[in-house]
Parts: C-alpha cells; structure tokens; sequence
C-alpha cells in the first residue's frame, strides 16, 4: 500500500541540511511503512545475458574499492570503472546459505526460513530467480564452489544444469579439507559450460566462488610470506579477482561482453576477532554485514558510485528488470534500476537477522535495522550506533538515544510483521559424511529447538562458547586430543549437540580412553552418525566384528559415501579385500550415476587396486570434466602402479597447457620422472612447481629430496627442507622434512645431527 507521508516528513525533507541527523531519522521512521507499490520495469528493447557472480566471505573494507588499506582487485576496479559500485549493500543474514536464498529468490529470511547451513533447505512454494529466467526462455547454468550450496539445499531449482561436483574429499575422513573447489576450478566448469551453450537463446547463470571462506590458505602468488591472517584473507580475494580476469577476457573473446549484465556481490563478510567473534554468523556487525556489490550494464551510462542503503533482497527484482527478461518476478525486495537513472528509492533501510547463537546455545536471535547513518541491534541488551562517527561499532548510544532506538526497533517488528510467515523450517537429513564436512569448515550446526531458545540470554555472552567450540575442532585436527576435551567437557556440559559429541569421541580415541570414547558415541542413540562413530571407537580398540556390524547399520541407517569408504578400508585393512570390493559393487548399483559418485567410486577402485574399473571411471571422468586435474593425476597412477611410466607421461605432457599453472601438476611431473629416471626433467618439475606455489612446503622438500639424491649443493638442500619446515606443512610432509634433513646430515657427515633429525621424525610418526 502507499506510504503515508506526513507533513512533518516533507518538512524534515526540505530541512534536511538543518536537522541533525538522529532526529531526521526518527521523523522518517514514524511515517514509514515496509509496503510498497512496484513500479513499472523499465525493459530493455532486447533482452541481455546475465551472469550473477558471487564471491563468498568478503566484507566491503578488505578491497581497495572502499578502502584504501583493503586488497587491491584490478579486475573488479576496472569493471567498476565501467559500472556502478554500491557503497552500503547489506546482507540480510551473515551465513551463506539464508544469504544465498535471500539473494536467488528476493525473500527476506524471516519468509523463506532458512536459518542454518547445515540442516535447512528452502521451501519448495519459493520460487528461485533461476525459475523465474527459465520461465522468461533463459538457458539457466549454476556452479558452485562449496558443498554449502548443493542442489539438495534447493538452490539448484530451476537451472538446466547445476554443477555441485565434490566428487573427492568430500567422501572420507582424511581428506576433508578439500570440500571446496578452488576459484579456477569453478570458472573451468562454467567455461566449459559457456563454450557450448546454445547461442540461440539467453542466459543466466550463477557463479559461486568460496575461495575467502576460512581456511584461508591462497594459492601461489596470492599467498602472503608472513601468513598472517588478515593478510593470507586478502591473497584469497585477489586470487578469486585474478579468475574474474580470465572470466572477463573470456566474455570479450566470445562477443558476449556487450550484452551480458553482469553483477558481483558477496553473500556476508567476515569479522576477522573484531567484537571477539573468529568467523562470521554469530553477530549483525558490519564487518559481517556490509558487502561489495558491483553492476555492470552495458545499455545504460556507467562509471558511478551509489551511496543509498540497498539489500541483498533487492538483486532478484533487479536483475530480472535489467535483463529485459519480461518475466513478472514476486519479490519482497525492490528494484535497484531506478538508483541507475538517479532517481530515488523507495526503502531507506535495510534489515538483518541471526538465529546462528539460537541454534547453537538456545539463546535469543538478533536483528538489526540500519540506514545510512544509524543502526539498531535488537538483543536482550540492545545496541545503537551512529556509523557516521562510528565505524567500529565501539560506542553504545541506546541509552543516550533511547527514544530514536526504539523507533528502529518498530521498524524491525514492522519487516517481521510484513515479510514474516508462519511456514516451519524445512529440513533435510544429514549424513555422516556431511557432518564431518560442515564440521571442517567450522558449521557445527546447531540444533536447540525454538521452544527451548531463552530470549532473555544475550549471545554476547556466548561468544567465547563458540571460539572454544571452533577451537576444540581444530585442536582435534591437530590431534592435540588433551587441550581438546579440556574445552569440548566444559561446552558439553552446558550446550550438548551431535557434532561436539563426535569431536568428543575422536578425542578420546586418540587418548587410548576406549571406554570412554564408547559411552559417549553411544549418547548418539540409535543414529547413522551414532553407528558411524561406534564402527571407528571399535575399529581402533580391534573389536572387528562389532566394527563391521556398526558401520553395516550406519550404512543401513542413511547411506554416505564417507562411512562406506571408512568401511571399505576398514576391510581392506583386515585383508578382506575381496569383500570390499563385493560391497563396493552392491553400492555403486544402488546409487544414481551422478558425477560424486562416478568420482568416489574411481577412487574406491583404485584403493582396492581394480584398475581396469577405476580406469574406465577416470577416462569418462575426464571427457566429461576435462578442467579437473585430479582425474589426469588418478589415472597417471593406475598407468604407474602397472609399470607403464611411459605411458604416464605421455598423458600428462599431453595436458600440459591445460594444467601449467598448477603445482599438483608438476608435483606429478616430478615423481614420474623420477621414477623414469630422468634426473633434469625430474628437478626442472619441482622447480616449476615452487615458481608457481612459493608458500607451498611440499616443493620444497621435493626439491630438497631430488638435489639431496642427485648429490647437488648440501647447502641448498638443508635451506630448501628448513624453509619447508618453516612453513608449516602437515604432518606426512613434516615427517618427510626431517627425513631429508636426517639423510642430509648423514651425506655431510654430521652423525649427532643426523640422528637428531632422525629420532624427531621417528617421534612425529609414533604420535
């Protein structure tokens, strides 16, 4: 309906260089009203591609385009050069899923319910931005970096294809790290994609790139030489920037450039331990909340910069206006294209919520409600700030301003009111594996009810809970079990869940505490997850048969990929190998013939040494997916475990202008010429490899080792394992340093000194 404007708001207007700022506020909040009439879409005369590009983790300060000491991004500064950068974009949840379903359907949180990454999906009667471009005759494309947006999220609605492939280390327990793919891995996808779209017809298309999330461990060049955390943050913005680059050429190349608007935004930032939160999520700060948005329309005059408060809500409408799409998109956000022709917009404020502390701790939510210059945060001890004259949200004007504070405060009864539904979450089952996946990513996923959520306890309070809980899955990592339980009995003991429950047994499994690591996996109850954690106490403890009979029933329970891995080597352990390859095959015939799968079970076989199927899986695998390495590096080995090292390289010299900017690569290059005995060839690949990742321990060592066996330079050889050392590889890597250091010694006839370096390795393995 029509907002009510009073007579004293169109004399705040006409005074506004006169009032102060909190008093103009407050005479714009008594009058306004969150309804709001659309206006008429002004539609281009032809319709325009569109590619939505979303770099996940980045608040607005860390680049150079809002601040002078953020991260400098000449890809994304040259494209604002020819678009609109939006100074005070707003994400209405600081978490990448509800972010993602706010920004793909239009919908504030408080109506599509999304509340959690881990367990809440988005309902099937929202539709999604994807829907809406198919409906209007679009070609619809998604591709994301992170398991986080999976299909199963229901994100993947409505697009013709959607590539969520983690088809390796997603699947067993030691290799979690790798549940992201990296920013160049993503634009291969989507260029492989583009090169055979059907030019016919338009397109949108979705990009996601998880790069800026924690860890933050950038590639190469990008990596920063004193790791430290602020600054290995910005390598992995301008990392994503330096993909964005080839994306950019690759549209000019195409012609495509021309008419495609294109719109870059993140989906939260990060509070990188200011207001003592480590991530993001917990909190309605602005590092968490205010995020870059960049627009490029190549039909309307450009170069600008707005200031006016706008939404992650807003994109939808937006896009679907700019494009000439003619589809006729419900949103509750509202189109940003009147800002493009300088006109004004309707909504001066933007809304936030948090259920991240409810879910975890049963304490109250948050919301939050800002305009340009001032902001509330709704808690049980409320906060207001002047961000004009407080950037650090450091100083606490609710009780100094109390009667403004409360006019925000009604705007936010009035958001939840107007946009809020009754609809209860929609959730999904979460396997094993994804537990353990959410988990390494730090999403622990809460799972206190709503009926017993306190909302007299502020999470304020709760903060140190959740870096303890953040910390106890990284010392359990670091398999520095006793600190571990030390933080994980203290947070069990006041907020129980699943995921802290496991982190519990694992601890105590890698203390030798049987007994206890059993009783507490049996807290689980009859679950997957509970089962799963049994099979692991009783495999360490040597129990076989009630291993296998636990991860039978986990498996029984709810089918994952990581407990039958977990399970297969297990057997192979045992020497069942012939049975595990039986369960195998009964597996692979009851699941979909999708690309995880395809992928799992390619490396499945090669673990139980069946070539010729691993090879057969590899060799589609790579049709399909010829941007992936790892399936050139699989199939290499089979070639290699054959005795055919010839045959090896071949493949992989074949692929050399594909892959000659990835170090795995020339790690690979390196062991075959090695083992072909071609010395030059051998070192010369290793030296590729730490050209292009000079953070990277592992070139290092190797280097060290091909010298070391060569009988070259000594000296160079303690220097390359000690700065490989320095550099903090993980613990195989660790080992095989002092190893070379052990051997290094020996050469240069330091017995004490090599012995040395010998028992410290020997130590490293036993622990």
């Amino acid at each position: 309906m029509q907002p009510k404007w009073s007579a004293a708001f169109q004399t705040a207007i006409r005074c506004a260089g006169k009032m102060p700022a909190l008093l103009l506020t407050a005479v714009c909040l008594m009058q306004f009203s969150g309804c709001k009439p659309k206006e008429p879409a002004t539609v281009p005369a032809t319709k325009q591609n569109v590619i939505l590009i979303s770099i996940d983790t980045v608040r607005a300060d860390y680049l150079k385009l809002y601040n002078s000491q953020g991260a400098s991004t000449p890809n994304l500064e040259e494209l604002a050069r020819d678009g609109v950068v939006f100074r005070n974009a707003i994400t209405q949840a600081p978490y990448t899923l509800p972010s993602h379903c706010t920004m793909l359907t239009g919908y504030y949180p408080a109506s599509h319910h999304v509340r959690d990454n881990v367990r809440d999906t988005l309902p099937a009667n929202i539709p999604t931005l994807a829907e809406d471009f198919q409906k209007a005759g679009y070609q619809t494309a998604g591709f994301v970096g992170s398991m986080v947006l999976a299909r199963n999220t229901g994100l993947g609605r409505g697009f013709d294809y959607f590539d969520d492939s983690f088809s390796r280390a997603d699947v067993h327990a030691e290799d979690l790290g790798a549940i992201e793919r990296p920013a160049e891995d993503v634009f291969a996808s989507f260029k492989n994609w583009f090169d055979k779209r059907n030019r016919d017809s338009k397109f949108f298309a979705f990009v996601h790139f998880y790069d800026p999330h924690s860890p933050y461990n950038p590639p190469g060049k990008f990596a920063s030489p004193t790791r430290d955390t602020r600054e290995q943050y910005k390598g992995e913005i301008r990392y994503v920037d330096s993909v964005l680059g080839d994306l950019f050429t690759m549209l000019r190349n195409d012609g495509a450039w021309g008419n495609t608007v294109l719109m870059i935004v993140s989906d939260h930032g990060e509070m990188l331990n200011e207001h003592q939160e480590v991530g993001h999520g917990f909190f309605l700060y602005q590092p968490a909340l205010h995020v870059p948005l960049i627009l490029r329309d190549p039909h309307r005059a450009m170069g600008k910069q707005i200031g006016d408060v706008v939404q992650i809500v807003d994109l939808a409408a937006t896009l679907m206006e700019i494009s000439g799409a003619g589809a006729q998109m419900q949103t509750q956000g509202e189109s940003l294209a009147p800002l493009l022709e300088g006109k004004s917009k309707k909504n001066k404020f933007a809304y936030s919520e948090s259920y991240f502390a409810s879910l975890q701790f049963g304490v109250s939510p948050l919301f939050s409600v800002q305009d340009a210059r001032l902001k509330y945060i709704e808690s049980p001890r409320p906060e207001f700030f002047d961000l004009s004259q407080d950037v650090g949200e450091s100083r606490n004007l609710y009780e100094q301003q109390k009667s403004f504070a409360e006019k925000m405060k009604q705007k936010i009864g009035e958001y939840r009111k107007t946009y809020g539904s009754n609809q209860e979450n929609q959730q999904r089952k979460v396997s094993a594996e994804e537990q353990e996946q959410f988990a390494a990513l730090g999403y622990l996923g809460g799972s206190v009810p709503e009926k017993n959520w306190d909302y007299t306890s502020d999470p304020k309070d709760y903060v140190g809970d959740w870096n303890a809980s953040l910390e106890a899955t990284l010392l359990v990592g670091q398999r520095q079990y006793g600190k571990a339980l030390e933080l994980l009995k203290r947070l069990q003991s006041g907020h129980p869940s699943a995921s802290l429950t496991i982190l519990t047994t694992k601890a105590y499994l890698g203390l030798g505490e049987f007994t206890r690591a059993e009783k507490t996996a049996k807290t689980l109850g009859d679950t997957p997850e509970g089962f799963s954690a049994l099979a692991e106490v009783y495999e360490t403890n040597g129990r076989q048969v009630e291993a296998e009979n636990a991860y039978k029933r986990s498996l029984d329970k709810q089918f994952s990929f990581f407990v039958l891995y977990n399970y297969v080597l297990y057997l192979k352990r045992n020497g069942k190998t012939a049975e595990a390859l039986q369960v195998v095959n009964t597996a692979r015939s009851r699941q979909p013939d999708t690309d995880q799968s395809r992928g799992f079970f390619a490396e499945t076989y090669f673990l139980l040494e069946d070539y010729p199927s691993s090879e057969k899986l590899c060799l589609r695998l790579i049709e399909e997916r010829p941007w992936e390495l790892k399936w050139y590096l699989q199939l290499s080995a089979i070639y290699q475990n054959r005795g055919e090292i010839d045959r090896a390289i071949s493949l992989m010299e074949a692929n050399r202008n594909r892959f000659d900017q990835k170090a795995d690569y020339f790690m690979r290059m390196g062991i075959l010429h090695k083992l072909a005995r071609h010395p030059d060839k051998e070192m010369e690949s290793f030296q590729q490899m730490l050209r292009i990742s000079p953070q990277d321990p592992r070139g290092y060592f190797y280097l060290a080792k091909s010298m070391l066996d060569q009988r070259q330079d000594l000296n160079a050889v303690f220097q390359l394992a000690g700065r490989g050392l320095q550099l903090s590889p993980d613990p195989q890597m660790e080992i095989f340093g002092h190893y070379i250091l052990s051997e290094a010694y020996e050469v240069a006839g330091q017995k004490q000194e090599s012995i040395k370096q010998l028992q410290i390795a020997q130590k490293l393995e036993k622990s």
